[in-house]
């Protein structure tokens, strides 16, 4: 009855938890080459980490297993590489604002 919602809801949170993840790592090597690390760097290192994430997720993961329902559709290449290059942007941004 509820396994639709209860595999949307572990997605999300594995999404999240792994976004943190790879937040904090990225957080923690700008400490140790003496960054200025705010809020705000954070954020769109969390951004960028979830658009990567749900891309890897709509290209590849979700043929292995995640998830077998009728809906799986491959993510447009076109959208793939714009995800791609925000999600550089994101993480280009948030260098500029630990700089300063």
């Amino acid at each position: 009855m509820f396994k639709k919602r209860d595999n949307s809801i572990r997605v999300f949170l594995s999404f999240t938890l792994c976004s943190v993840f790879l937040s904090v790592i990225c957080t923690l090597v700008d400490y140790l080459f003496r960054f200025h690390i705010n809020g705000l760097s954070f954020l769109f290192r969390f951004i960028a980490a979830e658009i990567l994430l749900f891309v890897l997720y709509k290209t590849k993961w979700q043929f292995n297993g995640f998830f077998n329902g009728k809906k799986r559709q491959l993510l447009p290449e076109k959208l793939t590489r714009i995800m791609i290059i925000a999600a550089v942007l994101f993480i280009l941004a948030a260098q500029f604002l630990s700089l300063q």
